[in-house]
Order: C-alpha cells, then structure tokens, then sequence
C-alpha cells in the first residue's frame, strides 16, 4: 500500500463505519459485569435529581461520568442505555483517532499509525466496556487525549498544551479516583523537561501554574459540592483513600487491639468466619486463564483469602450501629474517619500479609482485562469461541508485560548513556503508563490493579507497535 491509502481522512472513514456496525451489534449491559453501573446511574439521578434515584451514600464514587450520564437520562428517558453505549463507542472511535495521531507523531510512519489504531478499535476489553456504563471508556478516552497533548507540548513547547494537560488531568481524577496521583507525575514530566531539555526556570514555573490551576479549580469545585451536600469538604470520603480493602482482607484472629476497638475486631471477625463458612463457588470468565492448574495455583497462593470490599461492606452495618451512625448524614465518611486508628493498629501487625498483597497488586498492573461476562449465556463477546478469548488474554499479557519491561530498559539506558534526546517523544508515555504499577503497589488495590490501569491499555499497545517496527524494520531500538 502506498502512502495515499494510507491517510489519516482515510482511517477516519473506515473506522467510524466500524463503530457503527458495533454500535449496532451489541446490547448495553446495566447490571452484569463489574456490578458498578447501577451505582453510576444512581449517582447521576441524585446529582441531577431525577426521579427514581435511591438514597445512598455514593460520595465515594467518581462522580464525572455520572455527571455526563445524568442529561442522556433525561433526554432519552428508559432508552438510556442505548444512547448511552452510542456515545461510549463515539468516545472509542474519538480515541482510536487520537491513538493514530499519537502513535505517528512517535513513528512518522503512517502504516504504523494504522496498526495501532486498529489494533485500538478491535481491542476486545475496549468493545467490553463500551457497552457496559461504566466510567472506563470516558476515562480510557480523556488519559489518550491526555498523552497526546503531552506529547505536543514536548514537540512545541507551547503553554497552550500545559493548560489543556491540567483540564484532562482535573477531569480524569473525576472519573477515575485512582488517578489522584496524576498531577505529581505530569508535575515529574515538567521537571524532567526543565532539568534536560529547556534549563528555564522561568518556563517551568510557568508550565507548573498553568497546569496546577486548572486541576485545583476543578477538584475544588467537587469538594465545595461535596461540603453542601455530604458535609465535608474533599474529593471522596478518607477510608476510601490508601490501602482501604487490602487491610480489612489482612485481619485475622492472631491480631491484637487496644480496649477500645476490640468489639470493632470481633465484628470484623465474625463477619470474616462468616464469609469462610458460605459455600464458595468460582465462576470463571469464558476463556479463563484460571482454569489452567499451575496459573490458579499461583493465583490463590497470592489473593485474598478473603475479599477485604465485601467484608467491610458486611461488617458496616454493625459498625455504623456500634458507634449510633446508622441514621446520621454522611454515616460512611464519619465511621471512616473513626476507623483509621483502628485500621493503623492492624497495618502494624500484618505488614507481611500487606506487602504480599502489594507485590499482587503490582502484579495485576501487568494483566489483561477478561472481555466477557461471566455468565453462559451467548450475550455481545461471550458470543466468541473460547479459543480467540484465550489467544486475546495470552496476547494482552505478552504485550503488556513486554512493554513495562523495555520500556524501563529504554529509561535505565538513557540514563546510562546520558543520551535523553533519545527518549524525548516517548518520555511522557513511558512516565504515565507507569503510573498505574506504582500508585497501585502503593495503594494496594489487589484485583482491582488490572481493571484500574485499562485507560493506558491503548498507549501500551501502541508502545509495543512502534517497538515492533523499530526492532525489526528501522533495527535500530536503544
């Protein structure tokens, strides 16, 4: 093919018709899956006060897909969901444009641009979750956007693309709460900037103001909306915040407590013997990897015995009524608060146990995201033979893995040979995507890991194309 099939205008055409044929093909999923997206539609409803929105305490949950869910409810009435899953491939095919941008700007080589792209848009965890309502796709689309800005500003130095980077990085934090620690890392980006290629103190004082002032302005408007409405002023009340499940999941009876949170120990315990006594049965995506004995083996030498989110979601009503929370305003927050002292006593005793469960964490960063429900039922791409479901996983896990690894090998070199000028248009990439791995060995989200770090999965497979043709076509990588 020569360069004139190859266009930009070309690859828009053809894959906005893919986004129709795959709006057109699947069904939007509310209740299955992740088990989230009630939670998303219910917010929406309390937000934006429409009726049939359920009472509960959602101030946990990142609101800004909520806020962009709650007009289609409006507008479309009980078809919602379909718009909504229009809009959420509308957002797929915004990225994947994005992804081909990105990923020539890295290669000036437009047929690599194409691989990525479509590598993107037939991506089976991305098709996944555009058609379940859950915040990953929003997200997915904004940290893209996000690279690509980045990457420009590293192109031009222009201040413009700093201002932009900081609204993204406000509204992802928005979407995504696991994404708090994005300003630190654009913030290192700016540094790193500074200290090997512009040396102006004046421009990195500058670029530092014009990115912080956005994402203060649109954290700090949540908060205030937090303070009218939850009564306190912050992003998400403090127990979600840190190692928040992992340390619930560490608890066992050999842990000791000062007099005044025993009772809390026993309710934890009692809930915990409870969950050991229920009749577990695993059910397994289609495909799953789990059902090959030496990879469950090491899996459930490292997870959990048990799960640290549903033992404090038992527990919490005896704890609210222990402490007389259980009709009080913002009852979720406040026994949060009351239980950091006792969450701090148990962390000292299980440290072990703790970094067991980060080095798991970490280890999830790395891992695919299953594309199906775990249901028989031939519903969207549980429709697909288990064969390319397994090809898919194997696939994501040697791409993934593969990236992280040269990629670091790509920094560490540099440093060795003090040659940055050779990393400056992948620099931005390399330090978001390793993110993910780091934020979440630190706040030790367990299985969570590999659902939370899907909004680099595009990057990272657009990394591992570029790595492709530089090995093999320019042989010439490092």
């Amino acid at each position: 093919m020569t360069n004139k099939y190859l266009t930009f205008k070309t690859f828009a055409i053809l894959t906005f018709f893919i986004m129709i044929i795959f709006s057109m093909s699947f069904k939007p999923i509310i209740e299955e899956a992740q088990g989230d997206a009630t939670k998303y539609i219910n917010l929406a409803k309390q937000i934006w006060n429409i009726e049939g929105a359920i009472d509960g305490d959602e101030s946990h949950r990142s609101p800004f897909y909520s806020i962009l869910l709650g007009p289609i409810i409006i507008v479309s009435g009980t078809q919602y969901a379909y718009i909504a899953m229009i809009f959420q491939f509308f957002l797929i095919y915004c990225s994947t444009l994005i992804i081909f941008k990105l990923s020539f700007n890295i290669s000036k080589n437009s047929c690599i641009a194409w691989i990525a792209g479509l590598l993107t848009i037939f991506n089976l965890s991305i098709i996944f979750f555009a058609y379940n309502l859950l915040s990953e796709t929003l997200s997915m689309f904004l940290f893209v956007l996000l690279a690509y800005f980045l990457i420009k500003h590293s192109h031009t130095g222009q201040i413009s693309y700093i201002i932009y980077s900081g609204i993204l990085t406000g509204l992802l934090i928005l979407t995504r709460f696991n994404l708090l620690g994005l300003p630190v890392v654009v913030f290192c980006l700016l540094c790193f900037n500074f200290i090997f290629y512009e040396k102006k103190i004046a421009r990195l004082l500058t670029n530092v103001i014009a990115f912080g002032l956005p994402v203060l302005l649109i954290i700090s408007i949540w908060s205030l909306y937090n303070f009218v409405n939850n009564d306190y002023f912050g992003l998400l009340p403090s127990h979600h915040i840190g190692q928040r499940w992992a340390i619930p999941a560490s608890i066992n009876a050999n842990n000791t407590v000062t007099e005044e949170y025993k009772e809390i120990l026993n309710i934890f315990i009692k809930e915990q013997e409870k969950m050991k006594n229920q009749i577990n049965v695993n059910t397994y995506n289609k495909g799953s990897l789990l059902k090959y004995n030496m990879i469950k083996t090491i899996y459930y030498q490292m997870i959990p015995e048990i799960n640290g989110y549903k033992l404090y979601l038992d527990a919490e009503p005896k704890l609210l009524e222990y402490y007389s929370l259980t009709n009080s305003s913002g009852k979720s927050n406040k026994l949060g608060a009351l239980l950091l002292p006792f969450y701090a006593q148990i962390k000292d005793q299980n440290k072990l146990i703790l970094f067991k469960y980060q080095i798991f964490s970490l280890l999830n960063s790395f891992k695919y995201i299953s594309p199906t429900l775990p249901v028989d039922k031939p519903l969207n791409l549980n429709i697909l033979p288990s064969f390319i479901i397994k090809l898919y996983k194997i696939s994501m896990l040697l791409i993934i893995f593969s990236v992280y690894i040269l990629s670091l090998s790509h920094i560490l070199y540099a440093v060795k040979c003090r040659n940055f000028e050779n990393i400056k248009n992948k620099i931005p990439l390399y330090t978001l995507i390793w993110y993910f791995p780091a934020i979440h060995f630190y706040a030790n989200v367990l299985q969570d890991a590999n659902r939370f770090k899907f909004p680099a999965e595009p990057i990272i497979t657009s990394i591992f194309v570029v790595y492709v043709y530089e090995f093999f076509i320019k042989k010439k990588f490092f």
